[in-house]
């Protein structure tokens, strides 16, 4: 409904009784009541509001406002339309106007993440965009998602949270980095960061041995130093080694013993057992008639000593295959051959020539060799 164009002040649009419309270019006000009688509306060309008197003295009218002429919508302007859909959305023959709502793929609404869309006649959609995984901050691919139970939690409020309510490692920081390595060292795109091992030279690290290094860009290195010899006791020299095998053996356990050095580890015995290479054996009382087997095995250079002091004898025995040699004299090949003591303080000296084989290379009083 408007009045524009119409320019008297008041003036009767209609004259029937009751009631009688008035139209003006203005509200009116309290006096405004002469030839107004109740129920008279006014109307107000310029904003289209309406009055109705409700009231009147000899001095002053009362008029009640009855708000402003309401227009029904006739068609939807929307965001988009593919055909038959159409912008603006018209009603159809009942005057309905269909609304529905849909998801679509990343990106395709943009930035507004939601927007209406005409794909039918007298119909639009209610869209919204899906997010999207990208590699740096874009408003264009928010939306709607849902996340993997594995790894995220979400409550009936929607609040996301990490399983196990940690935060996640976005970078680490190193002892040391080289260019074009960083400190911190942070993930590639994929969210990868590479750890790595290795060595170094003595020194490099210092007292800590190890150390974390990174030389490459989302990359670090566990490196461990090597150890280095010195004249004295010094920490920072520590490290990693492996052994000369001519003097040293090391065993699956990582146990380093010596190999033909001449260091032997001393005990003292009054019991029959198999020797063990690169050891020393004291023969005591109470002990009688020892009877000490050679190693099964034995490496060149390994050694063997024995020494009587106290036991009633000792006897060297030997296994398939064993022989030892005493001065040019050499005990039978194999379990037959043996060599023993014959008076206290005997004291023999053997090197492993062969896994199979030992040589007498020092000896103390007179032995028996069989």
């Amino acid at each position: 409904m408007s009045f524009q164009g119409l320019s008297t002040l008041v003036y009767p649009i209609t004259n029937s009784f009751p009631p009688r419309k008035y139209l003006a270019d203005r509200d009116p006000t309290s006096a405004d009541f002469r030839n107004f009688v109740l129920f008279d509306e006014w109307i107000n060309k310029t904003n289209e509001s309406i009055w109705i008197m409700v009231g009147k003295t000899a001095t002053s009218g009362t008029w009640a406002h009855m708000g402003t002429p309401q227009i029904a919508i006739d068609e939807i302007a929307v965001d988009a339309n593919t055909a038959p859909g159409t912008d603006p959305v018209v009603p159809d023959g009942g005057g309905l106007v269909t609304m529905t709502g849909a998801q679509v793929a990343a990106g395709v609404v943009g930035a507004n993440v939601i927007r209406t869309d005409s794909l039918a006649a007298n119909s639009l959609t209610i869209e919204i965009q899906r997010s999207a995984a990208v590699g740096a901050t874009a408003s264009v691919n928010n939306g709607v998602s849902h996340f993997n139970n594995t790894q995220f939690t979400v409550d009936g409020n929607g609040f996301v949270s990490l399983v196990g309510g940690s935060m996640t490692i976005d970078s680490v920081n190193v002892d040391a980095s080289t260019p074009p390595g960083t400190d911190p060292v942070l993930p590639s795109v994929t969210g990868e960061i590479t750890v790595t091992g290795g060595q170094v030279a003595s020194g490099t690290i210092g007292a800590n041995v190890i150390r974390t290094d990174s030389l490459a860009a989302n990359t670090y290195t566990i490196e461990i130093q090597r150890s280095n010899t010195a004249a004295a006791p010094d920490s920072t020299l520590n490290g990693v080694a492996h052994f000369n095998s001519a003097d040293f053996t090391v065993d699956a356990n990582g146990f380093v013993s010596t190999a033909g050095s001449g260091m032997l580890m001393w005990q003292t015995i009054d019991a029959s057992q198999t020797l063990v290479v690169n050891n020393g054996y004291m023969c005591i009382a109470p002990g009688g008639a020892l009877a000490l087997a050679l190693p099964a095995t034995a490496t060149i250079g390994d050694i063997l000593e024995v020494t009587l002091d106290g036991s009633t004898s000792f006897t060297i025995t030997q296994a398939a295959g064993q022989q030892i040699r005493y001065n040019n004299l050499e005990t039978t090949l194999g379990v037959v051959g043996t060599l023993g003591s014959t008076d206290q303080g005997n004291t023999i000296r053997m090197v492993a020539q062969t896994a199979t084989r030992w040589n007498v290379i020092s000896a103390l009083g007179t032995l028996t060799v069989v």
